[in-house]
Order: structure tokens, then C-alpha cells, then sequence
């Protein structure tokens, strides 16, 4: 009997090789291999493949390898998910090793002046809570800077998410510029986002824990429980 290669039968049958491949992982096509672990596809494997091909070029109207093609859409979607999920876990190691320097104290045991207590961040009132929303709400960047997150991440896990999770947010024009929009988060939706880092481990930092120190209060999913 005669056999065939994955070249030899892509162009005895009018496809791609990759296609060959993609056919026999499926079970459409079957081979075996040789004594030097070679592909090997029976003949009648593949003028029955012929056949069947041919009739469905015939059908089709002479178009193009629809099953290359399904398999080529399907091979880039997987990349492109694994690029995501591949800047994710970037974004995640860059936060992980941000180190944050302690402030270097001046305090000396003679030094009479009165300690001063930590100052709480500027921020920008200019931008009122729409009508037809609770108080309480915020916009998206600014939720984003009062945690310390970098909005390209938080921009991220609105627009892509993590594993599929998105965070929510109500989205409005923008006044002035309606043909651009902004995004508000709802108390509710606040706690949802935090609910959402604390689930997939972003690093954050909480404003309720701004106590009497000088350092940021960083809080890690995970630390619960931990010793000082």
C-alpha cells in the first residue's frame, strides 16, 4: 500500500499541511507513523479525503479551505486570549514589586517641634455627582487614584477583565462633550470593584486605613491574620 506524508497528501488533496495536521488531531484523518517516527497516511485515506473535499469545493462554489480558515480564526483567538491573560499577569508582577520607600524621619530626641499629622490627598471637586445617581459616586479615574491603582489597570479590568470578570461601571456623555462619555461607579458598584480585586489579588490601598502613620496603608488580599 501506498502512504503519504502531511506535504504529499496537502497536495494530493489541493490543502495546506497545517491543515493535514489539524485533521488527523481531530480524528478526520487517519495516519500512522514510521520505524523513524514519520508521518504515514494511507493512500485510500486519503482519495477517500480527496473525494470529499472535492464535492465540497464543488458545493461551496470553488471558496476558499473553509476548514483552514475555521482552524486559522480559531488559532488567533487563542493567542489573543492568551496575550491578555499574558498582560494581566504582567500588570499583577509590576504591582507585586513596587516597593514603596518608608519617609526618612528627622525626629531627633532633641528636636521640641510638634510631630505633624499625616495630610490627607488633594482632590478635585469640580466634577459634581449627576442628579441621577446616589452620593457617593465617583468617576472611574478618580476611584482608580484614590486606591492607588494606575488607571491603565483599572482601565483594563473594566474594558477586558480577569478570567473572563469584568468590573462594572455606569457609563454617562460627558457634560459639555456628548460625543465622548465617562465612567461612574455607584457606592455599590465601589464595593463590587473592591470585591473584584480582592477575588483575583490586586493590590490596592484601602483610604479607611489612612490611621495616625506616615506610610500608605497597603492592603494585599491575603494578609489577614498576618504579624506586623
Amino acid at each position: 500500500m501506498k502512504y503519504y506524508n502531511a506535504v504529499q497528501a496537502a497536495k494530493e488533496i489541493g490543502v495546506s499541511d497545517k491543515t493535514i495536521r489539524n485533521w488527523i488531531e481531530e480524528g478526520k484523518l487517519s495516519s500512522t507513523r514510521t520505524p523513524s517516527n514519520r508521518l504515514a497516511i494511507p493512500e485510500s485515506e486519503v482519495e477517500k479525503l480527496k473525494k470529499e473535499y472535492a464535492l465540497f469545493s464543488q458545493q461551496e462554489d470553488s471558496s476558499p479551505d473553509i476548514l483552514a480558515l475555521s482552524t486559522r480564526i480559531l488559532e488567533l483567538e487563542r493567542r489573543c486570549l492568551g496575550l491578555e491573560q499574558r498582560v494581566t499577569e504582567l500588570e499583577q508582577a509590576r504591582l507585586t514589586e513596587k516597593v514603596i520607600a518608608p519617609p526618612i524621619s528627622t525626629f531627633t530626641p532633641y528636636d521640641t517641634r510638634p510631630i505633624s499629622s499625616p495630610q490627607k490627598r488633594a482632590t478635585d471637586s469640580s466634577t459634581s455627582t449627576p442628579l441621577d445617581l446616589p452620593p457617593g459616586s465617583m468617576l472611574f479615574a478618580d476611584f482608580a487614584e484614590k486606591h492607588s491603582v494606575p488607571r491603565g489597570t483599572f482601565s483594563h479590568h473594566v474594558r477586558v477583565g480577569i478570567a473572563g470578570e469584568k468590573v462594572e461601571t455606569i457609563e454617562r456623555p460627558k457634560p459639555g462633550r456628548p460625543d465622548h462619555t465617562e465612567r461612574w461607579l455607584t457606592p455599590e458598584l465601589q464595593e463590587k470593584a473592591l470585591a473584584f480585586w480582592d477575588k483575583h489579588g490586586v493590590r490596592y490601598m484601602r483610604p479607611s486605613e489612612e490611621q495616625a502613620v506616615q506610610e500608605p496603608a497597603w492592603y494585599t488580599p491575603g494578609d489577614e491574620g498576618k504579624e506586623n
